[in-house]
């Protein structure tokens, strides 16, 4: 049976040494807080001694707590517990937030009000192209500046017509690991590649390899952009990768983007490890063998639901609010034209030229609004439910027109709601169960009045578990889920006052920060 690691640590730090007395608590979130029962500058002559044995002993438990519980690829230990788990993917989404905000411009320095260093301004050292970007990089992820061994704007693009993604490449050696940080939509070039949204089917090359034949859709400009950083002599991001893990034995590749750069690092993923083994492979003609993961914030639809699932052990997404991008695809469009198309339609059920039927339904909603129905009766009861039941009728007639062929955000997903925002379950599941579509499963974004049926997170058939239900000290809550399903919940663009303001990076980062 394996010592609990805080017996271990009272026996190493509590044996009695001599006339020094200190003292070990652990705190309800498992923190070790070591000190002593009087304060240092009381103690005359104080001194901390230990043995050798004990000495290595305590650096090999820290060195192991810090593997199990701070690893970018997730990786289960023996003895590893839920709440580790949970604790390791919080620490990796919160620290990896600011790898995918930071990589957007040296700007946001001025309104983090980052203190620059004091260089003369006329400096060679601030003429050196890219060195203010890769500063400000540096200094809002807590990195040395030195980590930063490449970055796309220290260079200048060797054919301006083709297009340079932009990104940091740091030397992590902390996780022992090569972080390849992209930066999302920011220019009109990497709008470019956001708007190239048709679908290009793909296949894993391992499945090539074994003669399996299924093909999968993937969002065609950023598939372009992944594959260029892939190929050696396209962007150079190639040969730095190679060269770093080459030259640091045993260290993996961490991937890292917000918006834009989620979906690139998501498709670059798949095209440099195998999400069966998680390592680099023989074709992606880097140092095999190699742990990866791709951590994707705001992630647009960059694939089909099947790969998406497929690649759950590979890449890890989030999504926040109402994030319209996470919900943006060519068939997301082409449902909304199709939905805009029957609204306005005014044909009857036998042909005949009618009211039109988004007119109609307003009149509805109208209608319901100013009248006032009492419960307590039973003309009141009928009445509501009449009403009710056009409702429904008439988002099933719209959702019929709804079934295009979508791309969803990739790998497991995680979905951040603030409390007042909180999914609910359709609530008509009892008399229509026999004639319900895959509607009645989907979470709604309607803000609950009583009479939805809240989702049961504990249930195994529902499209999504509950990861964290964390209150900040401002009293506000988030929850984050994770989606079982995405094709579900990321089915359909949800209209909202939020769903640009939900995107944006630094939201990302403040939400994780406060879970």
């Amino acid at each position: 049976m394996k010592e609990n690691i805080y017996d271990e640590l009272e026996y190493l730090l509590l044996e009695d040494e001599g006339d020094e007395e200190m003292v070990i608590i652990s705190n309800k979130s498992n923190n070790i807080v070591i000190g002593e029962l009087t304060p240092k500058e009381e103690i005359p002559g104080f001194r901390f001694s230990m043995s050798d044995e004990k000495s290595k002993r305590l650096s090999d438990i820290y060195l192991d707590a810090t593997k199990r519980l701070s690893n970018p690829y997730l990786e289960e230990y023996e003895f590893q517990t839920e709440d580790e788990k949970l604790f390791s993917l919080l620490h990796n989404l919160k620290r990896y937030s600011k790898f995918g905000s930071s990589a957007y411009d040296f700007k946001t320095a001025i309104i983090d009000k980052i203190p620059f260093p004091r260089f003369p301004i006329k400096s060679q050292r601030w003429k050196e192209r890219g060195r203010l970007h890769r500063f400000s990089f540096a200094s809002n992820t807590d990195l040395p500046f030195d980590s930063i061994v490449d970055s796309s704007h220290t260079k200048t693009p060797k054919n301006p017509s083709n297009y340079q993604p932009s990104y940091f490449i740091i030397r992590d050696h902390t996780t022992e690991s090569i972080i390849l940080a992209l930066r999302g939509t920011m220019s009109i070039h990497d709008l470019i590649v956001d708007l190239t949204c048709e679908y290009e089917e793909f296949q894993l090359p391992e499945d090539v390899q074994r003669g399996i034949e299924t093909k999968h859709k993937v969002h065609k400009g950023m598939f372009q952009v992944a594959k260029s950083l892939a190929e050696p002599g396209k962007t150079g991001v190639y040969e730095v990768l190679k060269r770093e893990l080459e030259a640091n034995e045993g260290y993996g590749l961490v991937l890292v983007g917000h918006s834009l750069g989620a979906g690139v690092a998501s498709l670059l993923a798949l095209l440099l490890a195998s999400p069966t083994t998680r390592q680099t492979t023989v074709w992606s003609r880097l140092p095999r063998g190699r742990r990866v993961h791709a951590y994707a914030f705001a992630t647009p639809c960059v694939m089909s639901a099947e790969l998406s699932k497929r690649v759950r052990p590979l890449v890890t997404s989030v999504a926040y609010g109402n994030d319209v991008v996470c919900r943006l695809s060519l068939g997301h469009v082409r449902d909304l034209r199709n939905m805009v198309r029957f609204l306005g339609s005014n044909k009857q059920k036998g042909g005949e030229e009618g009211q039109e039927t988004a007119s109609k339904i307003i009149r509805k909603v109208l209608d319901y609004q100013s009248r006032t129905f009492f419960a307590n009766t039973e003309e009141g009861r009928k009445d509501k439910e009449e009403f009710e039941n056009f409702f429904w009728r008439a988002r099933q007639d719209v959702y019929k027109h709804m079934q295009n062929e979508k791309l969803y955000p990739p790998g497991t997903v995680y979905w951040i709601i603030g409390n007042e925002r909180k999914p609910y379950c359709d609530a008509r599941d009892d008399d229509e169960a026999e004639g319900s579509n895959k509607e009645e499963e989907k979470a709604s974004d309607v803000k609950g009045n009583g009479n939805e049926k809240e989702c049961n997170v504990n249930n195994d058939d529902d499209i999504f578990e509950k990861k964290g239900n964390i209150t900040t000290s401002s009293g506000k809550q988030y929850i984050m889920l994770e989606i079982d399903d995405v094709s579900k919940i990321f089915e359909e663009i949800w209209f909202s006052s939020h769903m640009m303001f939900d995107h944006l990076p630094h939201m990302y980062e403040s939400v994780l920060r406060k879970l």
